[in-house]
Parts: C-alpha cells; sequence; structure tokens
C-alpha cells in the first residue's frame, strides 16, 4: 500500500542517517510503554485523532506497540 511503502522509505532515510527508528533501539524499559501511552491520551481526553477522527487511544496503543 501507499501508507506502507512511506513508511518503509522514511525508516530508510532515518537508517541512512544512522538513526535507530524503533523504541526498543533506545531503552530496554519497554514493558507498560504502550499502556502508558495509551493512558495519558485517555485522561487527556485525546478519544478521536486524526484527519479523519478514527484514531483511538486503543490505536495509539497499537502503533506504540508496532513500534517497540
Amino acid at each position: 500500500t501507499v501508507a506502507k511503502n512511506a513508511i518503509e522509505k522514511t525508516e530508510a532515510f532515518f537508517h541512512s542517517l544512522q538513526i535507530e527508528t524503533r523504541i526498543s533501539d533506545y531503552t530496554t524499559d519497554t514493558a507498560h510503554l504502550a499502556t502508558i501511552v495509551r493512558e495519558r491520551f485517555e485522561k487527556r481526553g485525546w478519544n478521536a485523532m486524526g484527519e479523519h477522527k478514527a484514531i483511538t487511544p486503543h490505536d495509539v496503543e497499537s502503533i506504540v506497540n508496532a513500534a517497540i
């Protein structure tokens, strides 16, 4: 898909600059990170994000888990 290609190219660009792109490249303390981020979004009332307001705090939790 277009989005996946954009992500891959962005990641390749950062790697060409010798910048890591995974959270686990910077810390090993990731066990509860996605949950903490989701809870912070919920606490702040950020329940419908994105251009179409279709991204929920649970979606954000999944995104953070995928980035670990």
